[in-house]
């Protein structure tokens, strides 16, 4: 996506749950209110594409949309973030895949508009590090997954061989 009305539809696409209608509902519902006509516009296209991609796709498209969400004004952002927070919370649930679009989306925005630096250096123990290392597990665990409940299964059994269940 080369521009931030249809980077924000991509990432809110893949956030739209169509397999259960009255979260869909709410969530379209929600950003009609809620969010830019012409994010709107790219939204309608879009979805069903995106809805087709296959799991082991949708973290490159993630990625993708990264250095146009990053062209986004302050206000755009802190807007996005709390339409993204509204749809990955609309069910109640957070299952792995938002969580992860969570940790790889928001943060990486937080850390260019809140301008957050992270330094790491060769001193620091896996404490230190056990978020990092959750989400590089978590992605992981995703990608070689073929469901949601295979990636929380592989997910948990990493965290307990490595010990970064008990940081």
């Amino acid at each position: 996506s080369h521009n931030p009305f249809s980077a924000r539809a991509v990432i809110f696409s893949l956030l739209i749950k169509n397999d259960k209608k009255s979260i869909t509902k709410r969530h379209r519902d929600y950003l009609q209110q809620n969010t830019d006509e012409g994010v709107l516009r790219m939204l309608e296209i879009l979805a069903k594409p995106i809805s087709a991609l296959a799991p082991r796709h949708r973290l490159a498209l993630i990625e993708l949309c990264i250095p146009s969400l990053k062209q986004l004004s302050h206000e755009q952002y802190v807007k996005f973030e709390k339409d993204f927070e509204f749809l990955v919370n609309a069910d109640q649930r957070v299952e792995m895949f938002e969580w992860c679009m969570r940790k790889i989306v928001l943060s990486r925005l937080q850390n260019f508009f809140e301008k957050k630096a992270q330094f790491y250096t060769k001193e620091q123990t896996m404490q230190q590090l056990s978020h990092a290392c959750h989400i590089i597990f978590s992605l992981i665990c995703h990608f070689f997954s073929k469901s949601n409940t295979d990636a929380e299964k592989m997910f948990t059994e990493v965290l307990k061989q490595t010990q970064l269940g008990k940081l």
